[in-house]
């Protein structure tokens, strides 16, 4: 009686390391998260209808004479109601004038509690200083009332070029810089190969010992139960 009861706790735990085990490898995470705006159900049914919106960068050019068309680019980790991938996008603005973005998500899911963020840079040009009015980045204001819109003021300041003389540099200091680099760069590959060894040991080993040390004491408790009920006969025979 005792070892039948002993095999079946030895099986019942056995069975709990098991599924914490297979429950470990799972990506599923608990609760309910509203629907990505944008991601696919179904194939060719969206989640939802989102609000979107547009960004309107307009250029103004000082110091000189024309320089463009400009390219700013547009990222952001919302998905692009276009691609159903995160935000990549590029808006060429020509010099003077003001170009709008493709329809961009103002809420990353259905629930509206937070704004989509969309970073702007644009493509550097030589000899022009770049200010943003708003800064980069920024959110696109939902307005019920009508079109979504972000206004961007983008100037591009000439900055003439400077003639810069330089004294020649003797072999030996140029000797002395390239040592001297070449041991400031040194560690960096170590560390760089340390973080890759620490990146790869994780939650995963463990999930993986805990889930066969519950097969083996599953099975452990099997045959201890299976043993505790051969007739007497048998055991006396042998």
């Amino acid at each position: 009686m005792k070892q039948r009861f002993g095999a079946i706790l030895c099986m019942l735990l056995g069975g709990v390391m098991i599924a914490g085990g297979l429950g470990g490898t799972s990506d599923a995470t608990a609760g309910s998260v509203a629907p990505t705006c944008g991601q696919i159900l179904q194939i060719g049914t969206p989640a939802a209808t989102c609000p979107t919106g547009t960004i309107t960068f307009s250029e103004t050019t000082v110091g000189t004479t024309s320089h463009g068309p400009w390219s700013v680019k547009i990222t952001s980790s919302c998905l692009d109601p276009n691609t159903n991938s995160a935000v990549d996008m590029t808006v060429t603005v020509p010099d003077g004038g003001s170009k709008a973005s493709g329809l961009l998500y103002i809420y990353p899911d259905q629930s509206g509690a937070t704004t989509c963020s969309y970073a702007y840079t644009e493509a550097p040009a030589p000899l022009y200083d770049t200010t943003y009015a708003p800064t980069s980045p920024q959110s696109i204001t939902f307005q019920a009332e009508g079109p979504s819109n972000l206004d961007v003021s983008i100037t591009n300041t000439f900055v003439p070029p400077t003639s810069v003389t330089r004294a020649p540099s003797s072999p030996a200091s140029s000797s002395l810089a390239a040592t001297s680099e070449a041991r400031t760069t040194a560690p960096a590959s170590s560390a760089g190969a340390s973080a890759i060894q620490l990146s790869n040991t994780g939650p995963r080993s463990q999930v993986g010992a805990t889930l066969w040390v519950g097969v083996a004491v599953f099975l452990f408790g099997a045959v201890l139960l299976f043993v505790g009920r051969r007739p007497q006969g048998a055991r006396a025979r042998k």
